[in-house]
């Protein structure tokens, strides 16, 4: 299956996310993907900062 966002993409959507005062259901309307897929992504990357703390600490 072909990717359609890149990690880079992918970052600057979660962090603008946080940044703003706008729900994850228009933000996702926005950029076209579903709610499931913004906390998959969500929870990917937190898992893989949590990785990467455990390994450096």
């Amino acid at each position: 299956m072909k990717k359609r966002f890149t990690d880079e993409q992918i970052i600057r959507n979660l962090r603008e996310a946080e940044n703003r005062d706008e729900p994850v259901k228009d933000r996702c309307k926005r950029h076209n993907i579903s709610e499931q897929t913004f906390y998959r992504w969500r929870n990917k990357l937190t898992r893989r900062g949590l990785s990467q703390r455990k390994a450096c600490g």
